[in-house]
This record gives C-alpha cells, sequence and structure tokens, in this order.
C-alpha cells in the first residue's frame, strides 16, 4: 500500500467484510449469516449512503421488471401490501433493501461503513493464516481511511452501473437531460417536443413517463437497432395462468441453452425473437434480457410521434438551427428548445482489469463481470456465499467467464453464453449445496409458478445432467475461443 501509509487510518477487524451493499452484496450476507452467529462481525461497506446500490442512483420512475416477489435478499418475503404481480417502485425497492437490513443485524454483528469507497487490498499472512487487508476511503471528504483486516473479504461490486449522466452534444439550441432530470419538463414550454435515445428498458420507461406525465409534448424515439423484451406477460402470467399456462425463466434459458452450440448464435437469436420476445418494430434486434409488457409496447406504439432506428452521434447548430447527426449519415431538423434524454445502454459499457472470482487462497471473493459465474450477479452473491462457508469454493469447478470483453466483441454470443453458463454452474452448484440452500434462494424467477410446475424441470436437469454439462462446456468454449475470451474453471484460465 506504498505511501498511501503515513495518512490517518482506522483499524476495523472483523470476520468477513463485503464491499457493496447492493442486491449482490446483500445476498452473499444472507448466505453468510446462515453460517455465521450473532457474536461474529461483519462489516459492510458502500460508497452510497446506505444500502441499495444502483437503486439509489436511477431514475425515480424506474420500476422493477418482473413481479417484486422474486427480487429480494435470500428468502426475505416483502413487507409490501399489494399484489404479487406488483413491479415495485424505486422507493419501494429500497425500503425492502433496508428491511432486509434489519433483519441481518439480528443474525450477525454488523457493521456498517455508509459512505466508503474502496481503493485496494492485499493478502497477507498471520500466524499462518491468510487475511485479506482492505483499504477504504470516505467518499467527498479527508476524513480518516478505513483498513478492515478479516479472513473473508467479498468484493460485490455486481456490474458497476454507473450514475445516468445528459449526453455530451454540441448545440446549443436543445437541452440535453437524463432520466433523473424529467421533472425539468414541466419547467419549460408544454408543447416543446422530447427525444429519448434509447431503446432499452430505460428508453420505453422514459418513453412511457413522458408520454403519460406530459401529454402535449410530441415525443420521439431514437432507438439504434432497437431492443427485443421478454414478453412479461408470458414469462410472469397472472391469475390462474400460472397453474397451467405461462414460461417459465428457467425452462426457457434451457430451451436456448440446447440449441446454442457456441458458433450458431444468429440463428438462435432469430428463434428467440419468433418464441419470447415483442418489441417496437419487427427490425429491433438488440437483446439485454429486460422484461416489457404487451400493454407497454402497445402503449408507446400508439402515442410516441416518432421512431428513428438509426444512432445518435450529435446535436449541432446549422445556420442557428440544431440539426440531428444520425450514425447512418442522415441528418433530422429539431425544433429549438427541444429535449434530449439521454437513455442508452450502462451495462458492461467499460473494460475493467481481469480478477478471478475467487483467490487462490480463498480469502478474496470477487463478484463482478470480468469473471462472472452468472449473468445474474444477485444470484452470484447468494451461491458464491453458500459454497463459501460450506467449505466448497475453490473445490466446485464453476465456469467463469469475462463477460465484460465478451459483450463487446460479439453482444448474440453473449447472450446465449451467460444462459448457457448459468445452467452449467446450476448443475454443479445443486449437487454441492444443502437442500436448505436451494429452498431458500427466493431470487428463482420460477418461484412465480406453483412448486409442481416447477419440479419437471428441475428432475429434467438431474436425469440428464451429464449430457446437458458435456453440451453446455462444448459450447463455452467454442465461444471463448472464437472471441478470445477467458473463459473455463479456474485453474484453466489463470
Amino acid at each position: 500500500m506504498g505511501s498511501q501509509e503515513s495518512q490517518p487510518v482506522t483499524v476495523e477487524d472483523c470476520d468477513l467484510c463485503i464491499v457493496g451493499a447492493g442486491i449482490c452484496g446483500l445476498n452473499f450476507l444472507f448466505s453468510a449469516s446462515q453460517h455465521m452467529s450473532k457474536e461474529d462481525r461483519v462489516v459492510l461497506v458502500d460508497r452510497k449512503p446506505g444500502s441499495g446500490g444502483m437503486w439509489n442512483d436511477t431514475y425515480p420512475y424506474v420500476r422493477l421488471h418482473q413481479p417484486h416477489p422474486m427480487f429480494t435478499v435470500g428468502n426475505f418475503s416483502w413487507s409490501l401490501d399489494k399484489d404479487r404481480s406488483h413491479l415495485a417502485t424505486r422507493e419501494e425497492v429500497l425500503d425492502h433493501f433496508d428491511e432486509c437490513v434489519d433483519r441481518l443485524r439480528d443474525r450477525v454483528t454488523l457493521v456498517e461503513r455508509y459512505g466508503y469507497a474502496y481503493q485496494e487490498h492485499e493478502e497477507v499472512y498471520v500466524d499462518g493464516d491468510v487475511r485479506a487487508e482492505a483499504r477504504l476511503r470516505p467518499t467527498g471528504s479527508d476524513d480518516d481511511s478505513l483498513l478492515v483486516r478479516t479472513p473473508r473479504l467479498v468484493k460485490a461490486f455486481g456490474m458497476r452501473v454507473p450514475k445516468p449522466e445528459p449526453l455530451a452534444l454540441s448545440s446549443q439550441k436543445v437541452v440535453s437531460i437524463s432520466p433523473l432530470d424529467l421533472d425539468l419538463l414541466e419547467r419549460g414550454p408544454g408543447e416543446t417536443p422530447v427525444y429519448v435515445v434509447g431503446g432499452g428498458k430505460t428508453g420505453m420507461d422514459t418513453a412511457q413517463a413522458v408520454l403519460t406525465r406530459f401529454s402535449a409534448r410530441k415525443v420521439t424515439l431514437v432507438i439504434g437497432k432497437g431492443t427485443i423484451f421478454w414478453n412479461r406477460d408470458r414469462m410472469f402470467p397472472s391469475g390462474l395462468k400460472r397453474w397451467w399456462g405461462g414460461q417459465m425463466v428457467m425452462p426457457a434459458f434451457l430451451d436456448l441453452a440446447l440449441r446454442f452450440d457456441g458458433t450458431n448464435e444468429g440463428e438462435v437469436h432469430e428463434y428467440l425473437k419468433r418464441e419470447y420476445t415483442l418489441s417496437l418494430t419487427d427490425r429491433c434486434d438488440r437483446f439485454f434480457s429486460a422484461l416489457l409488457s404487451e400493454a407497454e409496447n402497445a402503449f408507446i406504439k400508439e402515442h410516441v410521434d416518432n421512431v428513428v432506428e438509426d444512432y445518435l452521434v450529435d446535436v449541432v447548430d446549422v445556420d442557428g438551427r440544431p440539426v440531428m447527426k444520425l450514425r447512418s449519415g442522415a441528418e433530422r431538423e429539431v425544433e429549438p428548445g427541444s429535449y434530449v434524454v439521454g437513455c442508452t445502454g450502462s451495462l458492461l459499457r467499460e473494460e475493467h482489469p481481469y480478477e478471478p472470482y475467487v483467490s487462490g487462497s480463498g480469502a478474496t471473493v470477487s463478484i463482478q463481470a470480468t469473471s462472472s459465474v452468472y449473468g445474474f450477479q444477485s444470484f452470484s452473491g447468494y451461491w458464491l456465499g453458500q459454497l463459501l462457508f460450506t467449505g466448497n469454493l475453490l473445490d466446485v469447478p464453476l465456469y467463469a467467464l469475462d463477460n465484460e470483453r465478451l459483450f463487446a466483441r460479439n453482444k448474440k454470443a453473449f447472450t446465449f453464453a451467460w444462459m448457457t453458463q448459468l445452467l452449467y454452474n446450476t448443475i454443479l452448484i445443486m449437487d454441492a449445496v444443502p437442500a436448505r440452500a436451494l429452498r431458500d434462494c427466493g431470487l428463482n424467477f420460477d418461484n412465480w409458478y406453483p412448486p409442481y410446475r416447477q419440479l419437471p424441470f428441475l428432475l429434467k436437469l438431474r436425469m440428464n445432467k451429464r449430457s446437458y454439462l458435456e453440451h453446455f462446456r462444448r459450447s463455452l468454449d467454442r465461444v471463448c475461443e472464437r472471441t478470445q475470451v477467458q473463459g473455463g474453471p479456474l485453474a484453466a484460465v489463470e
């Protein structure tokens, strides 16, 4: 840690330190708490002022993609008095996280260090045992740094979703805002057009919010190649359809993963579009595993003024009037004073140095996208916690993928690789953890359906375990070879 040793340091000793208090870190803490006692000290760190991770920075009109019961910590139920199909708001999600932390305080001695950012860590030997030492700095102040010494350090960085920012545009004749600033539309002229840039879930949410709250404004969607969405009505049907209809999520993943051989992502992508998704236009092509309902899709289609299937490069002033420059070379004149809301993709847009999901000593667990074991980092937190505290984390040969680089190099292959990886690692984990861990995973999307609907899929996984593992492994190895991305059990990639 070099020259930083001269800085004032507060030392904290604990049995477990988790950096990141979002859904990933809290699920790891839930799993750990099942194997710890009230006397065990756990330091929970986050650079935000409280728990909730990215939900502290997201736009106020955001709603959960899926029904709220499956977005949780471990098996903690919601106290929200709403129908189980309700899509929770940002405030409701943050309230639920606070309640989950309250319940975790009853299980362990929880030391919460909010407003601290991770700087670095190292592993040292103390009396023959490995210990991690993590240095943390207060965010936005010059207070003493914090040195946490622990036999187990968890860096629960998850997807590292950045706070949305306005697009940097050249024109002085338009107002560029982020989704966080939508209230600014209440101050400007009531009929000034709005341009929503981005065709993903944020773009759809923003278009719907503007069309609902500011119906006098014309809305143009600039969607690039456009996004296809899981059909929420089919994946999470309401009423009696849960008992006999709908499409469970994990069987859909299995259907797609068995069709994928590591080389045919274009063909499987077209099948995905036909069988499982909906979109604004038939030409939409991007997929990020987000959900949209038929009603939401129809509402936006009906009320939006225009859909531009191109990418915005800039808005510039030409002869005193703003002009939209598009990637295709096309130009579109924009009414002066228009609002441009930047809703472009924020996931996996940056590359970070590779780090294995567990260090060779087992003292440090790193949950992030360069060595991901689950496409959903909430699941990663839950299952890596179970494996660490049952003593299996170094022994189970989970297949890790550098999803950051895979996403950048081949987005369609990325889609089916992470589904394949999820199933591969699920089969391995099912054999390595106690039955209680499987029952307590409240994140399971198929919990939407009654148990008798879930049982055939679980039996299918167990009965075909060997052939599935062989197929999945071949597919993943081919993807890594073709894209030159790190992937495989840790011993094979380090």
